[in-house]
């Protein structure tokens, strides 16, 4: 959030707009790069020499593949969107094809052996340099962006590779049938990650063919404010998730109680983040992007509301699928919801920016009932009622101190020396540490540290 802050100052919106539609279609190449196979072996529960080395000569020759062949059409490409000054840029990000397939593979080696906290440090560390160079070559603009996220996708892959090269167990062994059977467990895994990345994109690629790149990038900008959160939460939510729903996928009853403490957790955390970004938009917007920006509040308060209903959603989604290998059921969820999604954006695009993020976010929310039934009470038997309570009593504990605060004591408190931010994050912060003792969030923690 800070680097998007700072970036946003001094790089004009057009170049936003250009990384929008470059980072919409390295999402899309970097889901075949990773054939599907990524999360093979926790699944598999195995970790010997041969399958090890087998998937790893599979996903460098899958990465090799999609690297060369989005490199050879990327001029094409930018010549679809008819953006055709983004074609360098493009063919140099398409080495984060390659080098995410190979990390992948060694981030789920460690994840097989619960190393969390190493890949923690590893994540942070590269993305905390990855910020310095943003930082400091902010006036490449486009250039800068690409070139921040080409060095933290490396940084992983080194990182990785150095920490965990004791478990990597390296040899020409390679064996067709350990192939053949992670490529049959990828293929609906990969393309349920495809399709779901052309839904989660799919507004930016309608709105750059109906919105100037300057307007896509204001989009853009907000977007990714609003996703931060989840984006930086997900991953961390399925490195932990993955390897325990597959110790347990032989237990329904400890599946279930696994699922609610998780689901219980990330409720209250992303509640924590999410209910100030939507009550209290306009505040938030200023402090972060500058007055210029505050006119977008409601679009970004909606934004945020759509990002937290997601997330909430469906970021357990993924580990659980992948780890009870039931990736057909959630490729053909997300090719089911590729029409109507794509609808709902079409159709609420032609007003305005604002009644799409308001569209999304309703149609998000009716998703919720049946993403609970097609996915979660099927694996687990935890009910849509029980979810919706977890999630109401989450939001509440924070919306009801922000609320009375936005409508009630703002308009007391001077707009100066950054005094409403302050009392924002206070009321926060008080309400997180009284719901940490007084809920049973502590108790559900404690029980997944004993995992």
């Amino acid at each position: 959030m800070i680097q998007l802050a700072y970036l946003v100052r001094v790089i004009p919106s057009e170049s936003f707009g250009q990384f929008a539609i470059l980072n919409l279609i390295l999402e899309v190449f970097a889901a075949f790069s990773l054939g599907g196979i990524s999360n093979f072996l926790i699944y598999k529960g195995s970790n010997d020499r041969r399958t090890v080395n087998t998937l790893f000569f599979c996903a460098l020759f899958i990465g090799i593949v999609f690297t060369t062949l989005l490199f050879l059409l990327s001029p094409h490409i930018a010549n679809l969107f008819n953006i055709l000054e983004i074609t360098y840029e493009l063919k140099i990000s398409t080495s984060i094809l390659l080098i995410t397939a190979l990390a992948s593979q060694i981030q789920a080696i460690a994840l097989k052996d619960f190393r969390h906290k190493e890949l923690a440090i590893i994540e942070i560390s590269s993305r905390a340099f990855s910020f310095i160079f943003a930082i400091y070559y902010a006036e490449l603009g486009l250039l800068c962006l690409v070139g921040s996220v080409i060095l933290y996708n490396l940084l992983r892959l080194i990182f990785s590779f150095i920490q965990f090269r004791a478990l990597l167990k390296f040899s020409f062994h390679f064996d067709g049938s350990v192939a053949k059977e992670a490529l049959n467990y990828g293929v609906f895994d990969f393309g349920a990650q495809s399709i779901n990345i052309l839904r989660k994109h799919v507004d930016v690629a309608i709105l750059a063919l109906t919105l100037s790149t300057s307007d896509l990038g204001i989009y853009h900008v907000l977007r990714q404010l609003a996703a931060k959160p989840a984006q930086a939460i997900q991953p961390i939510i399925s490195k932990v998730c993955l390897p325990a729903f597959a110790k347990f996928k032989e237990s329904k009853d400890t599946l279930h109680k696994l699922f609610k403490d998780f689901y219980a957790i990330q409720a209250f955390i992303l509640s924590f983040i999410y209910t100030p970004l939507i009550i209290n938009s306009d505040t938030v917007i200023t402090l972060l992007f500058g007055s210029a920006y505050s006119e977008y509040s409601f679009v970004f308060s909606f934004l945020s509301l759509f990002w937290f209903i997601r997330i909430t959603n469906s970021s357990l989604i993924g580990p659980l699928v992948q780890s009870l290998g039931i990736t057909k059921r959630n490729f053909l969820w997300n090719l089911y919801m590729l029409l109507p999604n794509s609808a709902v954006i079409f159709i609420s695009s032609k007003f305005s920016i604002l009644s799409l993020v308001i569209a999304l976010s309703v149609y998000q929310a009716l998703l919720f009932p049946l993403i609970n039934l097609y996915f979660i009470r099927y694996a687990t038997n935890v009910t849509f009622a029980q979810s919706v309570k977890i999630l109401t009593f989450s939001f509440l504990i924070f919306a009801l101190p922000l609320l009375t605060f936005e409508y009630f004591t703002k308009e007391y408190v001077p707009n100066s020396f950054f005094a409403r931010e302050i009392c924002i994050a206070i009321i926060s912060f008080i309400t997180l540490s009284i719901a940490y003792k007084a809920s049973d969030v502590r108790k559900r923690l404690n029980r997944l540290k004993e995992i």
